[in-house]
């Protein structure tokens, strides 16, 4: 059963939504997997350890984990991942076959920002 929220209740497990996302033309497949690329990406930072030469951080996150993770299609993930990188939202660069790919997650500017 659902319960209301009140000063004292924890803060359920949640994803990032940058406010840009909402003036940007994106499916929702994008936007999911966009804010689980941001989540993994913070895990990233806090660790140190997925950082390029150029200090870039990026993530390795599988089409397989990610169609998982939000119930979708392989097929579907990756469309939602061609559309962030034609949005300039994401690069990925290859590793050696069979290996996955990395991935910079790119945060929008802040002109880019949803006025409230």
């Amino acid at each position: 059963m659902n319960i209301f929220r009140t000063p004292e209740t924890p803060r359920p497990i949640h994803l990032d939504f940058p406010m840009a996302l909402v003036t940007m033309d994106l499916s929702a497949t994008e936007m999911l997997v966009y804010m689980l690329l941001l989540n993994r990406s913070n895990l990233s930072a806090r660790s140190g350890d997925w950082v390029d030469m150029r200090g870039r951080i990026f993530v390795y996150y599988p089409i397989h984990s990610l169609a998982e993770a939000l119930g979708r299609s392989e097929a579907g993930i990756k469309k939602a991942l061609n559309g962030l990188e034609k949005k300039d939202l994401i690069l990925r660069q290859r590793q050696s076959w069979g290996k996955s790919s990395r991935i910079f997650v790119k945060l929008p500017r802040r002109e880019d920002a949803c006025p409230i």
